[in-house]
C-alpha cells in the first residue's frame, strides 16, 4: 500500500478470522476535486504478514476477500461471498437483490423482464441452493424495482444478520 497516495485503514469490526482481515477505509491525498476522507469502499482484505520488498516497510495486501455486501452466512455458519454471480447470466432479469433476513432465510427481490418464465425461477432456485445448501430457506418476491440506497445505487446482497452473531 503506497502511503504517498493516501491512508488505508483496516476496520477489524468487519473481521473474518480475528487477525489481519477487515474492511478497507481509505483517505486519498491525490483526489483534490472530490476528497475522500475515511471512505468505506466496501471491500474486505487480508493483510500479509510480510512487508513490501522495496525496502520501505510498507504494508502488503495478501488478498481481496470480496465485497462486504456479498457475504451470506448459512445456517451452519459457512460464509458465502460473491452471491451476485447468481444473476450474472440471468438476461431474463432487469435487476435482483438478495436480502438475508436471518441465519436460515434469504429473500430475493426479482425484477423480471417480459420473457421471464417459471423455468427461469427454477433455475434461480437451483443456482442459489447449489451455493447456500438446502437448509437455507429462500423466498422470492417479484417487484417493480429494487429499492435504492440514499446514493441512488443498490447493493445486490444485504445481510441483516449482525456481525459477530453469525454463529450464535
Amino acid at each position: 500500500m503506497n502511503s504517498e497516495y493516501g491512508i488505508v485503514e483496516i476496520d477489524s469490526g468487519a473481521n473474518e478470522d480475528g487477525r489481519n482481515v477487515g474492511e478497507i477505509i481509505c483517505t486519498s491525498f491525490v483526489n483534490h476535486g472530490t476528497p475522500l476522507l475515511r471512505y468505506r469502499i466496501g471491500d474486505l482484505i487480508k493483510l500479509s504478514d510480510s512487508r513490501c520488498p522495496c525496502g520501505r516497510g510498507l504494508p502488503v495486501i495478501d488478498s481481496i476477500i470480496g465485497r462486504m455486501d456479498d457475504v451470506i452466512v448459512t445456517p451452519r455458519g459457512v460464509r458465502v461471498g460473491r452471491m451476485d454471480h447468481v444473476f450474472k447470466d440471468a438476461t431474463y432479469l432487469k435487476e435482483a437483490k438478495i436480502i438475508q433476513e436471518s441465519k436460515s432465510m434469504i429473500r430475493v427481490l426479482v425484477v423480471p423482464r417480459q420473457e421471464f418464465t417459471e423455468e427461469h425461477m427454477s433455475q434461480l432456485r437451483l443456482e442459489i441452493s447449489s451455493r447456500l445448501g438446502s437448509e437455507m430457506m429462500v423466498d422470492f418476491e417479484i417487484v417493480d424495482a429494487v429499492p435504492r440506497e440514499r446514493n441512488g445505487k443498490f447493493r445486490s446482497v444485504v445481510s441483516m444478520v449482525e456481525r459477530g452473531q453469525e454463529n450464535g
